[in-house]
């Protein structure tokens, strides 16, 4: 029992030692240590007799409880004393502190109990008039639990001779009773597992064991039963057909049986399929799931073939042999062959259809032009069968004779193969790379009676073929523009029978290529004896001397690896480098024209996103290079999936250099090349999203304010940028940004775009968690800047030669 006295501070002061001495030290002495109360009195007060204070004695313990979850149990405590204020207080199972028992306030009081209550302690606290106030001793609440199955046995797949193993767990009152019991595959009836009266069991499976079902009845002391689920036991064994279906002949409109039998580990499943005479595809017999099956035949099933696909509780599948449904009927031809027509070197076809009882068997017959007699067409004995159309064969006659299961036979009609001399093309038009205005000729060349020629195109986009009106003769020329660009044509050769032959498609390129360098860089020497160099680096190779004043042009941009800018240039036909520093330079920017592709034309559009594997994001453990190839990935489906366009991505390993990416977009006759990057702050957090634009391309501008303004609709970040766009050319120490600068030089509309700031945890957090989104932005700026089209049909894909003829 926990006592302890709670008395005013006033009182306390007016207790003197000797009352501290003889007025509780019998009572005092008798309490463990822990429990005194921190009794005292001041030196030299003086306490009277009338303000003695005595504890409250109790004179009954609340006691134990033991009741069921729902049930009302009622706590009672008695003590000696006048005015007496009670306050109950309770803890439970596994919690340190006690709490207040909110409205128990008398000396006897009652409450619901629940199934949390179990092990909870409670006391009553006494309190006089004086402020004295006893603890009674804790009472014990005993939730008794119904008996309840907590965790049932699982089924199980193992080998014969394995060891099987089955738990359950329960809980309810007392000590509890296990009965395992068993019932083995097609037995109704369940009988007691004898010996096995625990709540774990073991025993050696064996062969008999397959898809044997377990359970467990579990009882408590008070007599009280409850059973678990029921668990299967699987053997492994491999699937096997034991007995295939079998053929059968029957009339129409009565019922066909099926059967099939299989082991295999576990229970087994049954799926049958079905083929009807003359289909190539077998298709699902709804609703034929078990091992023999039946239904009404009708007089469609003649030769229909049926199989069953046997699957273990493993889910290893096995199929049946097929089995074919015969439907006694007369035999008749249903289709005679026909007469074929057929240019020299095709392939002529003869069919024939029939129905009788059960599967067909034919045999095919001929006769050569000259001869008198029929002769067997050797290997020919199918429905449908084909020949080549040579000389030899021109006039050959042939007919089928069929035989149905039943061993009727019929023959079918006769019909023959006339061979007419083929279309042959010599010479296939060639692919054409012009400039837009320039003249474009194609040609074709063929042989065959009283040849005919029509011409057809499809531009870039477009779905269907269209006649190119006038152009019909075997050679055509046309004046080229800017829609051509990967437009296709072909030509088809028609002869005086009607027959035709398509040439290969040949491709019409319209080139952007130019000569001119579109950024003109001019430096000129500031010291006498400048030593310039095999390489961007003063430890190579000293190719000679400058003095001040000589003055040549930049041929590209180069950095060391100290981080300093060189020049290349041409010096004695050689090349040379020397360093920034030691120059002064000038520039001249020529003006990147404009793009459109509003009116028609295939926009190229070169990704290059970040190389920087180095630049590690705040959070996410990934770096600019992963993230930003994730998002040129998604970039890339987009265009290619919505926009008529071609879309480059070069591998990461392919530099940023002149003679890098730019020169490869170049090649590949880019109109557009857009750097992918998310940016580092220098030292303060900074958000938002940054365009750096070649200034003498108004396009390039426009795509960077696109950009940023398309980041801005989806960014959750207020952008703290300086600039949102910057000059590319002044950025970067006046030498401009590699990847604006390099592609402007060939005259590309070049952007590097810096889509967030990756040195903030959130910031880093939102591109990860937004690779579509930004990407999405990105092709809305790209559409907004050159006017993309977006497609209305499925393109063809490059340079596939599929003639579908002219709309």
């Amino acid at each position: 029992m926990n006592y302890f006295t709670c008395f005013h501070s006033t009182t306390m002061k007016k207790l003197t030692a000797m009352l501290l001495i003889t007025a509780f030290s019998a009572s005092y002495f008798t309490l463990p240590a822990k429990e005194f109360a921190n009794v005292y009195a001041t030196e030299n007060e003086v306490v009277s007799e009338q303000e003695n204070t005595t504890l409250p004695g109790i004179t009954c313990q609340p006691e134990n409880v033991t009741a069921k979850p729902g049930d009302k149990v009622t706590f009672t405590v008695k003590a000696d004393g006048e005015n007496l204020k009670y306050q109950w207080y309770y803890k439970k199972a596994g919690v340190k502190s006690w709490s207040v028992w909110k409205g128990h306030t008398t000396s006897s009081t009652s409450a619901t109990a629940n199934a949390t209550w179990n092990g909870m302690q409670v006391y009553c606290q006494i309190k006089d008039s004086n402020g004295a106030c006893v603890d009674s001793d804790p009472s014990v609440i005993t939730i008794e639990q119904p008996l309840t199955i907590l965790s049932h046995p699982q089924s199980i797949t193992l080998k014969e001779g394995g060891k099987a193993r089955f738990s359950v767990s329960a809980q309810g009152k007392g000590k509890l009773v296990y009965q395992w019991y068993y019932r083995k595959a097609g037995v109704k009836t369940w009988s007691p597992l004898k010996g096995h009266t625990k709540a774990v069991t073991t025993a050696i499976a064996n062969s008999t064991w397959n898809m044997m079902e377990v359970y467990c009845k579990v009882s408590d002391e008070s007599g009280n039963t409850v059973e678990s689920e029921s668990a299967s036991i699987s053997l492994e064994q491999p699937l096997t057909i034991l007995t295939q279906p079998e053929d059968i002949t029957l009339k129409p409109d009565t019922p066909a049986k099926f059967k099939v039998s299989a082991r295999g580990s576990g229970k087994l499943s049954y799926q049958w399929y079905y083929r009807k005479a003359g289909a190539k595809a077998w298709s699902v017999w709804r609703n034929h799931t078990t091992a023999v099956t039946t239904a009404i035949a009708n007089s469609t099933w003649n030769g229909m073939e049926v199989f069953c696909a046997v699957t273990d509780a493993s889910g290893a599948s096995i199929q049946s042999k097929s089995a074919v449904i015969a439907i006694e009927q007369p035999l008749t031809v249903l289709a005679h062959p026909q007469n074929v027509t057929k240019r020299m070197g095709d392939t002529a076809e003869f069919s024939v259809s029939a129905v009788g009882t059960g599967k067909n068997s034919y045999q095919w017959y001929r006769k050569m032009a000259g001869e008198t007699s029929w002769s067997v067409w050797q290997h020919q004995t199918s429905a449908t069968v084909s020949a080549e159309a040579i000389q030899k064969t021109d006039g050959m006659q042939v007919y089928c004779s069929v035989t149905d299961q039943a061993g009727h036979t019929v023959n079918s009609k006769s019909a023959s193969l006339t061979v007419i001399p083929a279309i042959t093309i010599t010479s296939q038009p060639s692919y054409v790379t012009v400039r837009s205005g320039e003249t474009a000729s194609f040609s074709v060349s063929a042989e065959g009676g009283q040849l005919k020629y029509q011409w057809y195109y499809k531009k870039a986009g477009a779905n269907n073929w269209t006649l190119w009106k006038d152009k019909t003769s075997a050679s055509i020329s046309a004046t080229a523009n800017c829609t051509w660009h990967a437009m296709q044509v072909f030509c088809r050769v028609t002869d005086e029978a009607g027959h035709t032959a398509d040439s290969d498609v040949a491709f019409a390129m319209i080139t952007k290529k130019g000569n001119t360098p579109y950024i003109k860089r001019t430096f000129t020497v500031k010291s006498d004896k400048t030593s310039i160099y095999s390489t961007p680096d003063k430890k190579s190779k000293v190719l000679g001397k400058l003095n001040a004043g000589a003055s040549f042009s930049a041929l590209e941009w180069g950095t060391d690896s100290s981080g300093s800018t060189w020049y290349r240039f041409n010096w004695k036909g050689k090349n040379a480098w020397i360093p920034r520093s030691k120059t002064t330079a000038s520039d001249e920017f020529v003006t990147i024209p404009n793009r459109s592709f509003k009116h028609g034309g295939v926009p190229v559009i070169y990704l290059s996103p970040s190389r920087q594997i180095h630049n590690k994001y705040a959070a996410g453990s990934t770096t600019e290079q992963i993230q930003m190839y994730r998002v040129g990935e998604a970039l890339k489906k987009i265009l290619e999936q919505e926009y008529l366009c071609v879309v480059y991505m070069p591998p990461v390993s392919m530099t940023i250099n002149l003679d890098g990416r730019p020169l490869d977009a170049y090649n590949k006759e880019a109109d557009v090349y857009l750097a992918i990057h998310s940016n580092a702050r220098i030292a303060t957090p900074t958000y938002g999203a940054t365009g750096y634009y070649f200034p003498a391309c108004a396009q390039s501008k426009k795509l960077g304010e696109n950009m940023v303004e398309e980041m801005g609709k989806i960014s959750p970040f207020e952008s703290t940028v300086e600039s949102k766009t910057v000059n590319g050319m002044e950025a970067f120490n006046n030498v401009g940004y590699a990847e604006v600068r390099d592609p402007a030089y060939y005259g590309m509309i070049s952007l590097l775009a810096e889509v967030e700031y990756h040195d903030n945890e959130d910031s880093a957090l939102w591109i990860i968690d937004n690779t579509d989104k930004i990407a999405r932005a990105l092709a809305n700026a790209l559409e907004r800047t050159i006017d993309m089209q977006k497609k209305k049909i499925t393109l063809q894909k490059p340079y596939e030669t599929a003639h579908t003829g002219a709309s």
